[in-house]
């Protein structure tokens, strides 16, 4: 019960926080307010959920959060209408998505982070950033 207290904490921290920080984000159209929205939410969760590392191992926790939604979101992309043009773009940028994914995995397995995280932080750390659904939404 702990772990999804934490979690549903740590939404509407980020949800408070963006809601008093909008004002304060850059001018910009809305693609890329989407953008800088994505990582200032992101920002603030790993911050929220993950306050006892420092700023670089929370910004490689950011990064991995935003590969693993890469991965699934480009999964459960239905290629369906796609032309054959899209779908090899849209696999090049999986497989790219994929291979950053890997490699932050790695690197935060070698750096030794999951040892400094709490019980409840590592399960959240592999339940909501390492891990990957394959199943459907």
């Amino acid at each position: 019960m702990a772990k999804e207290q934490l979690l549903d904490s740590a939404h509407r921290y980020v949800k408070l926080a963006i809601n008093s920080l909008t004002s304060d984000l850059p001018d910009c159209d809305a693609e890329e307010f989407g953008k800088v929205f994505d990582q200032k939410s992101d920002e603030l969760f790993v911050h929220f959920l993950f306050p006892n590392l420092d700023e670089y191992e929370r910004s490689l926790l950011v990064a991995l959060r935003h590969f693993r939604r890469g991965v699934t979101l480009g999964v459960h992309t239905r290629r369906d209408d796609f032309t054959a043009e899209s779908k090899v773009d849209h696999e090049k940028i999986l497989t790219e998505s994929e291979a950053s994914f890997v490699s932050l995995k790695e690197g935060i397995r070698t750096m030794g982070i999951e040892q400094k995280l709490t019980p409840v932080q590592r399960e959240l750390l592999q339940e909501e950033f390492v891990t990957v659904s394959f199943q459907s939404f």
